[in-house]
């Protein structure tokens, strides 16, 4: 018998004094359970998202307002 695997994602969006981090960096901040190389890989993965659109540049700097889902 399988059990269906329910898909999970979770939303962060960048306040003002943590814009012009590395993308990687403030996810790892803001998600103390993953560590930045896995958050590295998820962004690799393509697993994270802003506005509808993959982001695949753990390098990427936040602005202030950006709303960022990891799936």
């Amino acid at each position: 018998m399988s059990y269906p695997i329910e898909k999970t994602s979770l939303s962060l969006t960048v306040a003002g004094p943590e814009a012009g981090m590395r993308l990687d960096k403030w996810l790892s901040e803001r998600i103390s359970e993953l560590s930045r190389s896995r958050i590295q890989a998820l962004i690799a993965d393509q697993c994270v998202s802003m506005a509808g659109r993959t982001v695949n540049d753990a390098s990427y700097r936040v602005k202030s307002g950006e709303r960022f889902t990891l799936s």
